[in-house]
């Protein structure tokens, strides 16, 4: 669980990085949550399914 969750959080820094560098985005209108295995969204059963359940998600965030 523990190594689930270091390449998520290294999955997620290198999409925030690639966004803030490459596409100029302000580092500050982006939030990182590190879901590892917690919240698949297949069952993790099968190779396909585990590639399935690695991956980056955006959701819009209002600002407050």
């Amino acid at each position: 669980k523990e190594g689930n969750m270091m390449l998520s959080k290294q999955r997620a820094e290198t999409v925030k990085d690639y966004l803030v560098q490459m596409h100029q985005i302000d580092e500050s209108q982006l939030r990182v949550a590190y879901l590892g295995d917690s919240q698949p969204i297949v069952p993790n059963t099968t190779d396909a399914n585990q590639a399935i359940n690695r991956r980056v998600e955006f959701r819009r965030v209002d600002r407050q």
